[in-house]
């Protein structure tokens, strides 16, 4: 080839793409262009962090962990509810190019026990209400972390630490690894382990970022918005679906709900004005009746996320709170006289979506037409859900 072509070859674009487009550097990015935004709120708590502030406390982090030779390579497990210790536990590993892993808080101590065998972490953080579970899995494995640190005000195991000492006093704010690589191995996530034994699933950071960018191209999301986070963050689902990966990414805000309950969403959506929640499909159902119990005021949201599916608001003429018809097929069930009734105007199998197989069901329920005006939208009826089932 020559000289004037040899100028022409992409090194400079494969030096961005393969060392700086990474997870860590967006997020980076964003301690810095929305330093004053709030980045994470908790619930239970009342605790909350500015980027700016999420980014000091996962430098300390990182610092922490590092002194206790985590480097490259080297897992970082957990076992945790949703909780502001479970993101900076997902960011601070990206910064040492370590591995994070978190267990679903399910497990038994013997799935557990498994887990520390195939991967054996340097360190891992649980919390403490799950002791005697975490004890009893120490006692069944072969490999035992160096490192065991509690979350919680409870008693900890012999030999335990709290995690605030993991945080270093002095460190810089968090920073990505000059040295990184697009193809780090970043993330270890478990199967359930229905057919067996929980299988281990590694993620790089390249999978990190393009989830968080399909996510945020298929929502819509942008940074102005915030996410209710409802569904545990150990499925992919939760994390990766508006959760610390999507939001973090895109410098929106992650407000954590350890446990699902229906009026406390509701409440919340209405106080906060929060534009998507994050949660399992079979919390659909109590919402919608929660909402029909004592309505409140849910203009802001612009859609459920289930597990990936998002589930957005009416169309303009399906504005009557009706219910969902019997099966894919039927029709709404009759109302009270003189209540508006919405009948699926559309109610058809659809057909798999582009790439995906074509056994794959999609119902779609879109139109409706009523026996009286419509009264004022509290929530999005029933029969203009979009579900999909993956």
């Amino acid at each position: 080839m020559n000289e004037s072509l040899d100028a022409l070859q992409p090194t400079m674009f494969r030096e961005v793409f393969e060392h700086h487009f990474t997870w860590a550097s967006g997020f980076e990015r964003n301690i810095h262009r929305y330093a004053d935004r709030p980045a994470m709120t908790d619930l239970p708590s009342g605790r909350h962090w500015t980027y700016a502030e999420l980014g000091r406390d996962t430098g300390r982090l990182v610092a922490g962990l590092a002194a206790r030779g985590v480097g490259k390579g080297d897992l970082v497990a957990y076992q945790l509810y949703n909780c502001p210790e479970f993101a900076m536990l997902y960011i601070a590993a990206q910064g040492l190019r370590a591995v994070s892993s978190p267990s679903n808080f399910r497990l038994a101590a013997g799935e557990l026990a498994h887990v520390f065998d195939q991967t054996r972490p340097k360190v891992f953080v649980y919390d403490v209400r799950l002791a005697d579970q975490v004890a009893h899995a120490l006692e069944l494995a072969d490999f035992n972390p160096q490192t065991l640190a509690g979350v919680g005000s409870g008693e900890l195991l012999p030999g335990a630490i709290r995690f605030d000492e993991l945080l270093a006093d002095e460190a810089p704010s968090f920073h990505a690894p000059d040295d990184a690589s697009t193809w780090d191995w970043t993330s270890l996530l478990f199967t359930s382990g229905t057919t067996g034994m929980p299988k281990p699933v590694p993620l790089t950071s390249l999978n990190e970022v393009l989830t968080a960018h399909d996510v945020i191209m298929h929502f819509p999301l942008n940074a102005h918005e915030s996410t209710l986070n409802m569904s545990p963050w150990f499925h992919r689902g939760g994390n990766y679906c508006a959760g610390p990966n999507t939001m973090f990414y895109l410098g929106g805000e992650v407000v954590i709900m350890p446990k699902f309950d229906a009026d406390a969403v509701l409440d919340t959506i209405a106080e906060r004005g929060l534009a998507y929640v994050v949660g399992a499909p079979t919390n659909l159902e109590r919402l919608a009746d929660a909402q029909e119990r004592r309505p409140r005021d849910l203009s802001s949201l612009s859609g459920i996320v289930t597990m990936g599916a998002p589930w957005r608001g009416p169309p303009p003429c399906a504005t009557s709170a009706c219910s969902a018809p019997a099966s894919p097929t039927g029709t709404a069930p009759p109302r009270a006289s003189g209540t508006p009734t919405c009948v699926p105007t559309t109610c058809r199998r659809a057909p798999a979506p582009p790439g995906m197989p074509a056994s794959t069901t999609m119902w779609r329920w879109s139109g409706c037409s009523t026996t009286a005006p419509p009264p004022p939208m509290s929530w999005p009826p029933r029969t203009t859900r979009r579900w999909v089932r993956w």
